[in-house]
């Protein structure tokens, strides 16, 4: 996760192609609540996926008006997530007041959180005619 926060963007430019398709839209599958009793601080948690392309977005919301500091989202601890929308950027008015370490996050009051997984970069294998690094075994026996 990133700690210094670059402009967020809409949506649709943020997760292309992710809020256009509605398959999921009403399905069990296309939706998880991570915090849903949470009345006494206001707070939502809930992760958003497409079934079809397996992208999901976890959604944090303070609607409160006081600060909830410390705040935990077990599953951020499990995986490397990007913060991809803060509400509280100051390209939205906000005050930049959001803290993030590990699990726990700094909510400042009436902010909106979106993190995505941070995809995994593939290796490429090595190209033909390349020296291998393992050393070879001899197969020639000693003589006697």
């Amino acid at each position: 996760m990133s700690s210094g926060f670059e402009d967020p963007e809409p949506a649709n430019v943020l997760h292309p192609g992710f809020f256009e398709s509605p398959e999921a839209d009403g399905e069990p599958a296309g939706f998880e609540w991570l915090d849903v009793n949470n009345a006494s601080e206001n707070i939502v948690a809930f992760i958003r996926r497409s079934p079809d392309t397996s992208r999901e977005i976890i959604c944090v919301c303070n609607f409160s008006a006081v600060p909830r500091n410390g705040y935990r989202v077990d599953r951020l601890g499990n995986a490397t997530y990007d913060l991809i929308l803060n509400t509280n950027s100051d390209s939205y008015g906000g005050t930049e007041g959001v803290s993030i370490n590990n699990d726990a996050i700094d909510l400042p009051p009436l902010t909106t959180l979106w993190f995505a997984p941070r995809k995994a970069t593939k290796k490429s294998p090595p190209r033909k005619g390349t020296k291998s690094t393992k050393k070879k075994t001899s197969t020639k026996r000693a003589r006697k």
